[in-house]
């Protein structure tokens, strides 16, 4: 067995995360790890401009762009109308933010900002307008779910 980053035989321990790998020990001790999935990164991985780390695998599928995030936004709020019959009553749109953004909306918001570093999407209401605020870079099935949780609230 190879480790998939270095290519270097594993004799010994090693790591799978979600299906992925094998990693030997070295390279999850050296390297930075993913900031979605959790895997130590590799050449293939992206560095967002808040400072995340997005492995290959992750930045595949991941959401960047507005319009992007929108189709994604309109595909869970169908799902949600058509199998759980839940609409909402006040338009609520979706803001792509990175972790910075997110942490700053926390605060404004009065909401408990000790540790964002796993937070992944907010739901805020200002008077009568509603957002949901989600990580940009996101794999589109993460963001799904980031989505369908806020929307929740």
């Amino acid at each position: 067995m190879y480790c998939i980053l270095c290519g270097k035989p594993i004799t010994g321990e090693y790591l799978l995360v979600s299906g992925k790998g094998p990693y030997c020990l070295i390279c999850v001790r050296q390297r930075a790890a993913c900031d979605v999935c959790g895997v130590p990164v590799g050449d293939g991985h992206q560095i967002l401009s808040d400072g995340r780390r997005i492995c290959g695998q992750c930045h595949q599928t991941a959401v960047y762009n507005p319009t992007t995030a929108n189709a994604v936004y309109e595909q869970v709020r169908g799902i949600i109308t058509q199998k759980l019959g839940i609409t909402l009553n006040v338009p609520t749109v979706l803001v792509l933010v990175g972790r910075d953004q997110l942490s700053e909306i926390l605060r404004q918001a009065n909401h408990s900002t000790d540790d964002v570093t796993h937070l992944l999407g907010i739901y805020v209401r200002h008077g009568r307008k509603r957002a949901i605020y989600a990580q940009s870079g996101l794999p589109r099935l993460l963001l799904m779910q980031v989505i369908a949780h806020e929307w929740g609230h």
